[in-house]
């Protein structure tokens, strides 16, 4: 908080591709920080599933992080899934060679856009309220996703008085 200037206690959180793994990661992690996470393109996601080691999925999360997944104050934030419809080139998604694969990671499907209309009927079977964009004729390009971003958190802030 304190490097960023970060005022207020909340703020918002958006990641694309590996920002967006990131981002939906802290959500699980820190949810009390957060007035609203926009996750964008995330190639390889975590899905809230206790029967997948992490971070395929969330088994042992309290024995990794000393807490239990905080399931019920993530249903308290607003929550943005965004993605390019031709988001589909699976070249540095699917590389078994590289060290940090894991075997699950395309369980839910080959595309960024497959594993993101996964995550978003996880987080709907959790009961956390999800905003699905995909933006036409737009591949893995991360400034020409930001409309629905900043129409997303806009409503956020408008919802909490702020704008």
């Amino acid at each position: 908080k304190q490097k960023y200037r970060i005022i207020d206690d909340k703020f918002l959180l958006y990641g694309f591709s590996s920002g967006g793994q990131f981002t939906h990661r802290f959500f699980y992690l820190y949810p009390d920080y957060l007035l609203g996470v926009s996750i964008g393109a995330p190639g390889w996601i975590t899905y809230v599933d206790d029967s997948k080691p992490w971070y395929v999925g969330t088994k042992n999360f309290e024995k990794h992080f000393g807490y239990s997944l905080p399931l019920e104050k993530m249903k308290q934030v607003p929550v943005q899934l965004v993605i390019g419809e031709k988001d589909t080139d699976t070249s540095l998604i699917n590389d078994r060679s590289l060290a940090v694969w894991m075997e699950g990671l395309d369980e839910h499907g080959k595309t960024r856009v497959e594993r993101l209309e996964a995550l978003k009927k996880n987080y709907e079977e959790l009961g956390i309220s999800v905003r699905y964009d995909v933006v036409p004729d737009v591949g893995h390009e991360d400034l020409r996703i930001l409309d629905p971003v900043k129409y997303f958190f806009s409503k956020v802030l408008k919802n909490r008085g702020v704008l």
